[in-house]
């Protein structure tokens, strides 16, 4: 494939992923190595889990930072990520930086900054574990240092050389060994008699995300061990982590990509990585690096977090006397036995109370807390498979128990809390899997093998990105068609239709408002969503023949009736059916603008009173969007605030009227570039197309969709007369062309093939 957007040598190094790994690699070798270094990141936001987003009402949210240990001055590990992020301000937590609540005995427990006071506390509380022929506290603390002996050993062996890291390797081995083969329950089952201990020092099994049963000891130790000196966080919020690294990598010339979706590692003849494909803008191409760097998430062998975030009228600190601590709260005691929380049963036995907004000392946000359940993400796989309105409703509902359940159980330890909450948004498997990397209103193009011969068509992406994160298309039965009869007729559940990746670039603008307008809704109905989430106002206005042919009202009924689910303001003001009240006019539209213009409500951050404070977005046939996009301008709706995709509505596998058109269609013998000098000459069959023609005669021309969507197959018309078969237009020398619906009208026409 070509290049995209990247500079004629290689990078020297590319980094999938810019979590804190990704952009820690690239920081590293931008500034020991002076490498230029590209970071592709799928999400629209850099940082992975350290990322932070805002809501309505200037609440601010992390997306899984909540303390970090060992950053005190002089911590190799401060060290470390100062060098990475060019000096973040860490901030210690309050001295007593995590509390252990039992909601059996009501019994708290709180950790105190320091190995040894932590270690002092837990034998006063329990002076029965300290025998002077059993000293089980202090001996736990002993086997957290070896294992922390050991990692360090590890490290050093895998950085030198052999002999020596075999040396280390096999000293070191016994004592991994007896670590990593029993799991952390079984470890303190041998060490310990009071089981209230036990739960004490396993309650927090959530920061390494499996129970105490599952895991080893070795995980354990790493976790526990590395906040026993004292936690931090950034002064400024975790967000100022990718902050900070980004700066220094691209004063060594580097860059990073948001919202692209690497789909292939490129490797060459000798199967060593020399580049990545990617999909950006609706652009697939590759990226050349001599160092490829994969920093995307491996598929989690444990489990899932339910993060609910908390927006309130007060805050923590005078509520609950919270001062930036974190609460572990169980139901008792036994944490192998804690019930993960399943949506179907509601019940919850452990979650964990955080608050961002106290940690960053001079955020001055709104009031906020987090809570996170813990559950399987098998759980929630059938919210994935629903495809129909009841199945999003479901999952909203879903939501709402969540968190009528969550604060349900928190209330003991934190009374009232659900009196103070104004705001509550909820992340689960769902949502975690939702940033796959494509905004809404892109399309995937389907390659089936119809009648052996493969066809290519190109649907817009329906999937609503909040509730059904699997990536879903709308098939309509086309009279006389090839593919759509096949995709509804054939196709049956569990089988396989391979595609390319998501393309192209009518997406979501930056503006507070929207007003999407069109006949095909597909591509609008997951950017609407994506601007009420937002906190965008949302106008629609849907044109249909008539009743039947709207596909997705249910879907529009649905938003409407949640009120813009989250923040945003949503208006479905009008549906048009052309069959009965004629077609869409001038005044129809101007209308609509007129309406709507101030009677979208809700806004948290102010509203749009005039045309010219929209965004608009405009989806159907070409003579509709040249129709509506004339009003628009008429009403002073500036160029630059309008969006635009067409498609033809000619039927499926119909061809072109050549007769019709006073045109002939023949067979033709043309002329194909393909590099200075480099002329190929290829033979069109009579109202074949030239990319067509060029597969039947092995020319390799780029291409994706087939439907003149993704431009992949674009060339320069040299010479010659050439047809666009989709709208009827013959294009002059000098133009860009698309082969994929162009036929030749002359034999001496030449096409070039650039970039």
């Amino acid at each position: 494939g070509c290049e995209i957007d990247g500079p004629e040598k290689p990078w020297d190094a590319i980094i999938i992923g810019s979590g804190l790994g990704g952009l820690g690699a690239a920081s590293t070798l931008a500034q020991l190595a002076g490498m230029r270094c590209l970071i592709l990141e799928q999400h629209w936001i850099p940082g992975g889990m350290t990322h932070q987003f805002r809501r309505p009402g200037g609440h601010w949210f992390t997306c899984g930072t909540h303390y970090v240990g060992q950053m005190g001055e002089g911590d190799a590990m401060r060290e470390f990520m100062d060098f990475v992020t060019g000096g973040v301000v860490w901030d210690p937590l309050p001295d007593t930086f995590d509390m252990f609540c039992f909601k059996s005995d009501g019994t708290q427990f709180s950790q105190p900054t320091g190995a040894k006071r932590w270690m002092e506390r837990l034998i006063e509380s329990f002076p029965a574990e300290q025998k002077a022929r059993r000293p089980a506290i202090r001996r736990y603390f002993r086997d957290i240092k070896r294992v922390y002996s050991w990692y360090r050993f590890y490290f050093l062996s895998r950085s030198m050389g052999r002999p020596f890291s075999s040396i280390l390797a096999t000293c070191t081995a016994p004592r991994r060994r007896a670590f990593a083969q029993q799991t952390c329950q079984q470890y303190m089952d041998g060490a310990f008699r009071d089981r209230r201990l036990i739960g004490v020092l396993c309650a927090l099994w959530g920061d390494y995300g499996i129970r105490p049963d599952l895991v080893t000891f070795m995980q354990h130790a790493l976790v526990a061990g590395n906040n026993f000196e004292g936690t931090y966080y950034p002064r400024l919020g975790s967000r100022a982590l990718a902050k900070g690294a980004l700066a220094l990598i691209r004063a060594k010339g580097g860059e990073i990509l948001l919202s692209t979706r690497v789909t292939q590692i490129v490797l060459d003849e000798a199967g060593r990585a020399v580049g990545v494909r990617a999909v950006r803008g609706g652009k697939e191409g590759v990226y050349r690096g001599r160092h490829i760097i994969s920093d995307t998430r491996l598929q989690h062998a444990g489990h899932a977090v339910i993060s609910i975030w908390l927006g309130l009228d007060a805050s923590p600190r005078e509520l609950y006397g919270m001062h930036g601590e974190n609460r572990w709260i169980s139901a008792d005691y036994r944490h192998s036995q804690a019930r993960l929380y399943d949506p179907k049963v509601r019940e919850v036995t452990y979650a964990f109370l955080s608050c961002s907004a106290l940690k960053e000392r001079y955020a001055g946000h709104a009031h906020s807390l987090e809570v996170c359940l813990f559950t399987d993400p098998a759980y929630f796989m059938g919210w994935e498979e629903r495809n129909d309105a009841d199945g999003r409703q479901d999952y909203v509902q879903v939501k709402k128990n969540i968190v009528a359940d969550a604060l349900d159980f928190v209330d003991q330890f934190v009374p009232g809390l659900k009196d103070h909450v104004i705001f509550s948004e909820v992340g689960t498997p769902v949502t975690w899997n939702s940033f796959c990397g494509w905004p809404g209103g892109q399309y995937i193009t389907l390659l089936m093998a119809i009648d052996r011969v493969e066809v290519r068509r190109s649907y817009s992406i329906s999937s609503l990105p909040l509730a059904l994160p699997k990536l879903s298309v709308t098939i309509k039965r086309v009279a006389g068609g090839v593919a759509s009869p096949w995709l509804l007729d054939t196709l049956q559940p569990g089988s396989t239709v391979h595609g390319l990746a998501p393309q192209g670039d009518f997406l979501l603008r930056g503006a507070a408002a929207c007003k999407p307008l069109g006949s095909g809704l597909a591509p609008l109905l997951p950017m609407l969503e994506t601007a009420l989430q937002l906190g965008q106002a949302v106008a629609l206005l849907g044109c249909h023949r008539d009743a039947e042919e709207e596909v997705f009202g249910c879907r529009t009924a649905a938003l409407q009736a949640a009120g813009g689910l989250t923040g945003g303001a949503f208006l479905h003001e009008h549906t048009h059916y052309s069959a009965t009240s004629g077609r869409l006019s001038p005044v129809d539209v101007a209308g609509f603008l007129q309406r709507t213009s101030g009677q979208v409500g809700g806004m948290k951050t102010g509203q749009p009173s005039t045309c010219q404070a929209w965004s608009y977005y405009l989806c159907g046939p070409t003579g509709w969007l040249e129709l509506v996009e004339r009003v628009l301008l008429d009403q002073g709706v500036p160029a630059t605030s309008i969006a635009k995709e067409a498609f033809s509505s000619l039927a499926e596998g119909s061809g072109f009227d050549f007769a019709g058109r006073g045109l002939q269609a023949a067979a033709r013998s043309i002329r194909v570039q393909r590099g200075p000098g480099v002329e190929t000459a290829l033979q069109v069959a009579a109202g074949q197309t030239i990319l067509g023609a060029a597969e039947d005669a092995a020319l390799p021309i780029p291409s994706a969709c087939r439907s003149g969507n993704c431009r992949r197959c674009a060339v320069r018309l040299q010479c010659g007369a050439v047809l666009d078969m989709e709208d009827g237009v013959v294009a002059d020398p000098g133009n860009t062309i698309l082969t994929c619906r162009t036929t030749p009208l002359t034999d001496e026409a030449l096409i070039v093939m650039e970039g």
